[in-house]
């Protein structure tokens, strides 16, 4: 026993000690760089120690030391740079600096910058300033703006509140968007133009008449289509209003900006001013007229070719199988009462059904402008549900099935009779299937309308 709890201990220990230890270990490597000599490589160790626990005494000694010193180094290189007069070298090494210090600052360890080297620094920072506004000026003024907008980011960084640098930089992150919109604009390329003034009033709202052009492309760049009176040759009246209701419904929500949907009612208006009958004289050809007059350039035709209900009957079986009981019982030898397991023949009831909605639907995405059929297909398409449930009056706890005229303690035959009894005992309707089925089909339809109409 005693050889077997020394293998536990030192399995623990092992496991353990790099969870524990890892800090323990980065800092004893510290503390061999800095005996060396190596302060810049030991406050790297240090860091990584504290990373891991902040609360290590020897790294957060160790780092306060080395780390002090490696920021030191960072300023002196500042202080030279900004002697020598290359203050744009000095302004990046003192942000270095200041990074570091803040680094440093998240696992615990204050290092001091002092305050002259903060001065100086402010003073750089004002003629750096200054000299990359007026680069970012002269090179906007040359429609340079990538390069201009490089320098306004440049400013914004170091004072983010400098002069109007927020807005010349806005200004030349815009004014090529604006300029390629316009042009897109004049070209008749409606959507590129829109993506370019979406761009732009993105970041800036109020940029010149931005927001009046982007309208203005989207009223010049509007497709309407039309969904005209749907045919049914199935033996399900008023399918078609149902798949055209789903269908306008998915249309309307898909997020593109320049289509523009006419529905049905409209439709069916314009048809009885132009006395066209539903049935016999609207065709395709009359269907192309009435889209013409709704002012759109594609129509949706379609057509209910087939729609079939199946609701099925809920089919009930008795099962025969065994309920488990218990029984107190006596013992001989001791005289002690205790239970015993007996099982008794019972029978149980299994139920079955199904339902299914079948449709088969033909649609056509005709150009009213070229006279092409932009999209045509026939969907066939089941929305089908079933349900295989088991019911007991019983301890269905206790329930096992039967084999033949015995209990069947097969652990596989009682894991699937608890599933049956356990299972869905509501099937969907019928109704809710071909809802399914509609919401299914128009959103096929409507993601292909969505393609061909935005190329």
């Amino acid at each position: 026993m005693k050889s077997l709890s020394y293998i536990v201990t030192l399995f623990a220990i092992v496991v353990l000690l790099p969870g524990c230890g890892g800090a323990q270990s980065l800092a004893k490597r510290g503390d061999r760089m800095n005996a060396a000599g190596l302060y810049t490589e030991a406050a790297d160790f240090y860091f990584q120690a504290l990373q891991r626990n902040r609360n290590n005494v020897r790294a957060r000694i160790g780092m306060s030391q080395t780390g002090q010193k490696v920021l030191n180094d960072r300023l002196d290189r500042f202080s030279r740079s900004n002697k020598s007069g290359d203050l744009h070298q000095a302004v990046r090494q003192y942000r270095e600096a200041q990074a570091y210090q803040t680094q440093l600052r998240r696992v615990g360890v204050e290092v001091n910058i002092p305050e002259f080297f903060t001065q100086d620094y402010e003073r750089s920072k004002e003629i750096v300033l200054e000299e990359l506004y007026e680069e970012a000026e002269e090179l906007l003024a040359e429609q340079r703006f990538e390069d201009a907008k490089a320098k306004f980011e440049e400013v914004k960084a170091l004072d983010p509140n400098f002069r109007d640098a927020r807005d010349l930089a806005d200004k030349a992150f815009s004014k090529p968007l604006y300029i390629q919109g316009k042009t897109a604009l004049d070209n008749g390329d409606y959507r590129k133009a829109h993506g370019f003034f979406r761009q732009i009033l993105d970041r800036t709202p109020n940029f010149k008449d931005t927001r009046e052009l982007q309208r203005e492309a989207l009223e010049k760049g509007r497709i309407v289509v039309a969904l005209v009176p749907f045919e049914n040759v199935s033996n399900e009246a008023n399918v078609e209003k149902r798949v055209s209701a789903y269908l306008l419904d998915e249309l309307s929500r898909l997020p593109d900006p320049f289509l523009r949907f006419v529905d049905r009612s409209d439709m069916e208006r314009l048809i009885e001013e132009q006395q066209l009958s539903l049935s016999g004289l609207f065709n395709e050809e009359t269907a192309i007229r009435v889209g013409e007059l709704a002012g759109a350039k594609a129509i949706i035709t379609g057509k209910v070719l087939d729609y079939r209900v199946q609701e099925g009957r809920l089919q009930h079986t008795r099962r025969n199988g065994f309920e488990g009981f218990q029984v107190q019982r006596k013992s001989a030898e001791t005289g002690q009462t205790y239970f015993e397991t007996r099982y008794r023949p019972v029978q149980y009831s299994e139920y079955t059904g199904s339902n299914s909605v079948h449709l088969t639907f033909q649609y056509k995405l005709l150009s009213l402008e070229s006279g092409e059929v932009l999209s045509s297909r026939i969907i066939d398409r089941e929305s089908r549900d079933a349900i295989h449930f088991a019911d007991f009056d019983g301890n269905a706890a206790m329930l096992f099935p039967a084999s033949g005229n015995v209990r069947n303690p097969a652990p596989a035959a009682k894991r699937q009779l608890d599933g049956l009894l356990r299972a869905r005992r509501t099937m969907k309707s019928a109704t809710e299937l071909s809802n399914a089925l509609f919401n299914d089909i128009s959103n096929q339809i409507s993601r292909e309308v969505a393609t061909q109409m935005s190329k």
